[in-house]
C-alpha cells in the first residue's frame, strides 16, 4: 500500500510541473525556460504593465521637468529600442513584439537609485541614478540591463516559480486526503514522504528562488551588455558602472541570502564572460552574425588545422583586447589586456584564437582583432 501511494504523489508531481507552461528560449542567451502561458503570458503581462505604470509615475512625483535630461534618456532608451526590436524581428521573436508598447520616463524621485524596464517595455528612469551611470554609454548599460530582463521575460518567470511553490502546497494538501484511507505503517511512511514534500516547499524553495533571481540578474547583465553595443555604446563602460555603484552606495548584495550577485561579481562576469562576445558587435557596429553568440560562433566553425604565423607581427585594432589563459572566451581567464596599436608577435592561429607570448606564458587572443603590421 505504502508503494502505490508513494507514486501516487509521484505522478501527481510531475502532471502539476508538466502543467507549468511552454517550453521558450532566451533571445542573446539561448537560455531554455517555461511559463505558465495561461496565467502569465506576454499579453496578460503587457496588460499589467499599462494598468499600473501611469500609476507609478505619478506615486513616484510625476515626470521630470529636467529637459537635458529627459532628452538624453529618450535618446539612449530609443537607441536601444530600436537595436532590441531589430534583433528580436531578425531573430524568430517577432511574434512577441506585437506584446511591447514601449515607453519612457523620467521621474524624480528624490533618494532613489533605480530604474525599471516593465514587462512590454515600459521603462522609467530616476534621476538619482544619473550621477552613476554618468553618461551616455554608462545609461545605456542600466536600461540595457532592464530591457534584458524584459525581452527576457524574467517577471513571468518569477511567478511561474512560484507557481510551482504553490503546486508543493497542493499536493501536501492532497497528501493528507490520502493519508486519512491509510493505516498503521502506511500511515507512517505517507505521512514522512508529506512532510518531506512540505519541508521542500518551506526550505529548499527558498534559496531555489535566490539562484533563480541571481540567475536571471547575470542574464540580464549579459543581454545588456550586448544591446548597449548593438546600439554602439562601449560595453567597458558596463563593468564601470558597478564600480561607480559601489563607490556611490556600497555594495549591499554580498551577502549569502541576496537575491542579487555582488557588484564586484558583476563587475568580474562583464569583463571575463561576455566581453569579448559584446566587443564583436561594438566593432562591426551591431552587425555581427544575427542570433549568435560567442560560443556559437566559435562552434559552427568548421575546426582547421593550427597554421604557424611565427614570428610574425600584428597590430591590435580595437580598443581594448583581454588575454586569456586558454582558447575560450566563457572557459578561460583574462590574465592582461592589450591596448589600440599595440604590436604583439603571432606564434600560430587555430580556429579563430591567436597564439602569443605574454609575460613570459603562453596566451591567446581572438586573431580578428588583430591586423599585420605592414
Amino acid at each position: 500500500m505504502s508503494g502505490k501511494c508513494i507514486r501516487l504523489f509521484v505522478i501527481v508531481f510531475v502532471i502539476l510541473i508538466s502543467s507549468c507552461g511552454t517550453k521558450r528560449v532566451t533571445p542573446i542567451t539561448g537560455r531554455t525556460y517555461r511559463v505558465a502561458e495561461g496565467k502569465f503570458s506576454d499579453e496578460q503581462m503587457l496588460q499589467f504593465s499599462q494598468r499600473y505604470y501611469g500609476e507609478i509615475i505619478s506615486d513616484l512625483g510625476g515626470e521630470s521637468h529636467d529637459t537635458q535630461k529627459k532628452s538624453m534618456v529618450k535618446k539612449v532608451a530609443n537607441k536601444l529600442i530600436r537595436v532590441t526590436t531589430d534583433y528580436m524581428r531578425k531573430n524568430g521573436y517577432a511574434n512577441e513584439l506585437k506584446y511591447f508598447d514601449w515607453d519612457v520616463h523620467l521621474v524624480p524621485a528624490p533618494g532613489q537609485i533605480n530604474a525599471i524596464c516593465m514587462p512590454g517595455g515600459k521603462i522609467l528612469v530616476y534621476e538619482g541614478i544619473l550621477p552613476i551611470t554618468k553618461n551616455e554609454a554608462g545609461l545605456a548599460a542600466v536600461l540595457g540591463h532592464e530591457i534584458g530582463h524584459a525581452i527576457a521575460h524574467h517577471a513571468a518567470q518569477k511567478n511561474t516559480q512560484i507557481a510551482i511553490k504553490q503546486m508543493w502546497q497542493q499536493l501536501g494538501s492532497l497528501g493528507m486526503r490520502v493519508l486519512g484511507q491509510v493505516s498503521g505503517e502506511d500511515q507512517a511512511v505517507v505521512g514522512d514522504v508529506i512532510n518531506q514534500s512540505v519541508s521542500l516547499s518551506d526550505d529548499v524553495m527558498k534559496f531555489f528562488e535566490l539562484k533563480y533571481s541571481r540567475k536571471h540578474e547575470h542574464e540580464a547583465d549579459h543581454i545588456g551588455m550586448i544591446l548597449m553595443a548593438m546600439a554602439g555604446y562601449d560595453p567597458h563602460e558596463a563593468p564601470k558602472v558597478w564600480s561607480r555603484m559601489t563607490q556611490y552606495a556600497g555594495d549591499f548584495t554580498n551577502r549569502t541570502l541576496s537575491t542579487h550577485p555582488s557588484n564586484a561579481k558583476r563587475q568580474r562576469w562583464m569583463e571575463q564572460k561576455w566581453m569579448d562576445e559584446a566587443m564583436s558587435y561594438y566593432n562591426n557596429k551591431g552587425k555581427r552574425t544575427p542570433g549568435q553568440t560567442a560560443s556559437q560562433n566559435t562552434t559552427n566553425k568548421k575546426r582547421t588545422s593550427a597554421i604557424s604565423y611565427k614570428g610574425t607581427t600584428y597590430i591590435v585594432n580595437v580598443s581594448q583586447l583581454n588575454v586569456r589563459s586558454a582558447p575560450s572566451a566563457s572557459n578561460s581567464k583574462v590574465i592582461g589586456t592589450l591596448s589600440s596599436g599595440q604590436t604583439v608577435k603571432v606564434n600560430s592561429i587555430d580556429n579563430g584564437w591567436a597564439t602569443i607570448v605574454y609575460n613570459g606564458q603562453t596566451c591567446y587572443v581572438k586573431a580578428n582583432y588583430l591586423q599585420v603590421n605592414k
